[in-house]
């Protein structure tokens, strides 16, 4: 009998987890299919620091921002530079001072 019961909450647990999955599934497909493209000016718009667009242009150039280059004209992502921006994080002088801590720490070990 106990083990029904265990096998009853198993299979709700299941199912939970089923709806769950399902519904970040399909909210991935929405969210990758409604991607919204920027051209150059929007994106030198978009950006925190505005950057001119001979600056959007070096760094396309260098390759160093994520572009699509369909035909003649630079499109962007704007997801795609949201994680861009967000991978230009610094660290901050109290992080760099606790890494070099540990890392001297280690040494002496």
């Amino acid at each position: 009998m106990e083990n029904e019961s265990l096998e009853s909450r198993l299979n709700q647990i299941e199912a939970i987890l089923n709806r769950v999955l399902h519904h970040f599934e399909s909210e991935n497909i929405t969210n990758s299919n409604n991607d919204q493209w920027l051209n150059l000016a929007e994106v030198c718009e978009y950006m925190p620091n505005k950057p001119a667009k001979s600056t959007i242009y070096a760094l396309v150039r260098k390759r160093r921002i994520p572009f699509h280059k369909p035909d003649k004209n630079l499109i962007f992502s704007k997801r795609e530079i949201d994680e861009y921006i967000k991978s230009g994080r610094r660290k901050t002088l109290t992080e760099n001072r606790a890494e070099a801590y540990l890392s001297l720490k280690k040494r002496k070990q």
